[in-house]
């Protein structure tokens, strides 16, 4: 589940394949918003724009818990080890982009403490 599609490894299956145009719509519905309001001279910031950036933190959350967990109950790993991810592209925007990179770092992290504690396997972090 990157930013980038790639190639499963043999045996394996591509998980997270919607991710990369959700995301994309999460990107374009916040940045229209933000647009809207500078525009019209308001602050970015209103309740909508804090829900609409709470919903894609929501999302980026449930699917990096959902695909790791699928992950440790299907192949069963004896040892996770995460890497620092970079959850950039250059077809989102900047605040996107920020965004991202500030929710789903942690999510990452968090989920897998939590898929190792419960499968018993080894995590490297």
């Amino acid at each position: 589940m990157g930013s980038a599609p790639s190639l499963p490894p043999t045996g394996a299956t591509c998980r997270g394949r919607g991710f990369l145009q959700q995301r994309h719509y999460y990107d374009w519905r916040i940045s229209s918003l933000a647009a809207y309001r500078q525009k019209h001279g308001l602050r970015i910031r209103s309740p909508r724009y804090d829900r609409y950036v709470r919903q894609r933190r929501g999302f980026l959350e449930t699917e990096i818990h959902r695909v790791l967990n699928r992950l440790v109950e299907v192949q069963r790993p004896a040892r996770i080890v995460v890497e620092k991810l970079r959850f950039r592209s250059p077809n989102l925007s900047k605040r996107m982009n920020r965004l991202v990179t500030n929710a789903a770092g942690g999510s990452s992290r968090r989920s897998s403490a939590i898929s190792t504690s419960a499968s018993g396997s080894r995590s490297n972090a």
